[in-house]
């Protein structure tokens, strides 16, 4: 707030004339420029009889001249038979019985679809799932959720080449048509390569481990930096959450680091209880790039192990 008062300050701008002051009815009021057919007068007219108290009556019985019917091409359209219900209606949404099956789908995420969040790819899978027709297993409760669960968050603009999703459905469909299906129904960057049925398993499993191919476009990879980051017993880097910034040992979460060219390495990233860090900040820090730098960084998740 004290960012926009001395903005305020700065420019001579009084807000309290904008907020609290009464207006005039000839003034140019904030909504003048939209056009909804409604009179400015008649606006006047109603302004007035609410200050007043007074009622007005349904326009189905007379018409008030608002400005919305010019009675040429648009009028008044009445049901004079219509009549509503005056009991509640109550819906039951009956459930699909049978055996519940349990599929594991391997998905491969590239441009455009790399630009999806979290949540929008997991959207994109439930509405690509509804078109196919196929009954999905909801949660219970209030607010019934598609039982579909993600091993990982991918960051926003990685692409990859191995990720996971389980989808629990109430019919038993060969792997191979349900892949031919939900392709069909997937944006471009997304297709599924590996359907599985793990109908056994009640938990989805936990990600172990996830692989990286990093290249530095327009820079040398340092070799040192590389060994003095794995022969470290501490590399902290500072994560930034809801609840401020966080210390997280970075030496912990990095399993494996490989140079594989000047401008390429591999990264492999141990998946552990507490927080994690995204892939292209540790390379930031273990390689102390700046923020620009960082524009010319592709990162591309190659595959990953689930226990």
């Amino acid at each position: 707030m004290d960012i926009w008062k001395e903005a305020f300050k700065r420019k001579g701008v009084n807000p309290n004339l904008y907020l609290y002051r009464s207006r005039s009815m000839d003034e140019v009021l904030p909504w003048d420029h939209i056009c909804s057919g409604v009179g400015k007068d008649y606006l006047k007219l109603e302004w007035s009889n609410a200050q007043d108290g007074k009622s007005t009556p349904d326009c189905r019985e007379i018409c008030h001249e608002c400005g919305v019917c010019d009675h040429k091409y648009i009028d008044h359209i009445i049901y004079s038979d219509f009549s509503p219900s005056t009991a509640i209606e109550r819906k039951s949404f009956d459930r699909p019985e049978g055996e519940i099956k349990k599929y594991r789908l391997t998905f491969s995420k590239m441009h455009p679809s790399a630009y999806l969040s979290h949540l929008e790819l997991a959207q994109t899978f439930i509405r690509a799932l509804r078109r196919t027709g196929l009954k999905m297993v909801f949660s219970k409760g209030y607010h019934p959720m598609p039982k579909v669960s993600f091993s990982s968050a991918l960051p926003v603009g990685t692409e990859s080449l191995h990720e996971t999703v389980d989808i629990e459905l109430y019919e038993s469909i060969p792997v191979l048509t349900f892949g031919e299906v939900i392709n069909r129904q997937l944006p471009d960057g997304l297709k599924v390569k590996l359907i599985e049925d793990i109908s056994p398993a009640i938990k989805s499993a936990a990600l172990i481990e996830s692989y990286f191919l990093v290249t530095v476009n327009n820079q040398k990879i340092d070799e040192k930096r590389i060994k003095d980051f794995l022969d470290s017993d501490s590399f902290p880097i500072l994560k930034k959450t809801k609840k401020g910034e966080r210390e997280v040992n970075a030496r912990s979460i990095v399993n494996k680091i490989t140079y594989i060219s000047p401008d390429t390495i591999s990264l492999t990233v141990r998946h552990i209880n507490g927080p994690e860090i995204r892939p292209a900040q540790i390379i930031q820090e273990i390689f102390r790039l700046e923020d620009r730098d960082m524009e010319e960084i592709k990162i591309l998740k190659t595959g990953q192990i689930m226990g």
